[in-house]
């Protein structure tokens, strides 16, 4: 049975699907404002670029440079996330597959 089917039954019956154990959205909205009061140790690289104020703006750091940014971008936001939030297990002298 697909997500389809699941849903529509659930419609059917007038019952509301469950809610899943995780948010998807677990990362807070970071809005411009709040963004702009962040000071510039908040940012993994310079130019206020991948805020990392908390772990889950940090992990989310570090997917969006790993689809978007240059292998040096790679590992400099490797190196802040690691040193900030060690708990992550990032490994900061992990090199690029681009290289």
């Amino acid at each position: 049975m697909g997500i389809r089917n699941a849903r529509s039954r659930f419609s059917e019956r007038n019952i509301k699907p469950p809610k899943l154990a995780i948010s998807l959205d677990a990362m807070a909205k970071l809005t411009t404002k709040a963004r702009n009061r962040l000071p510039e140790g908040s940012f993994a690289l310079l130019g206020r670029r991948y805020p990392i104020e908390d772990i889950v703006h940090a992990r989310n750091a570090l997917a969006r440079v790993s689809q978007d940014g240059t292998p040096a971008e790679q590992v400099k936001v490797r190196r802040k996330v690691s040193r900030l939030y060690p708990e992550l297990g990032v490994n900061s002298a992990r090199q690029s597959s681009c290289d």
